[in-house]
């Protein structure tokens, strides 16, 4: 597949870091399965994917936490929703 952002790359199978940096909260999730362009590094997420994220996102900020560094992990993420 040919990424629809740079219209060169090719997009592959691989892992992201995802940042959310708003106000108290920093949220990082590392090791995210995603599709990554081998030329911008544009990515796309899958939607189950992406709703995971979020939704560990928005647990930290019920939280209140400054800073949360978490690796994906999609079964823990199904027992925390």
């Amino acid at each position: 597949m040919t990424c629809s952002i740079c219209k060169v790359g090719t997009v592959k199978d691989g892992r992201v870091t995802i940042t959310y940096d708003r106000e108290p909260t920093l949220f990082v999730m590392r090791q995210v399965p995603a599709l990554v362009c081998d030329t911008c590094g544009t990515y796309y997420l899958d939607s189950d994917v992406a709703e995971r994220v979020l939704l560990a996102n928005r647990a930290a900020r019920r939280k209140n936490v400054q800073l949360e560094i978490t690796e994906y992990a999609p079964e823990e993420m199904t027992q925390a929703a």
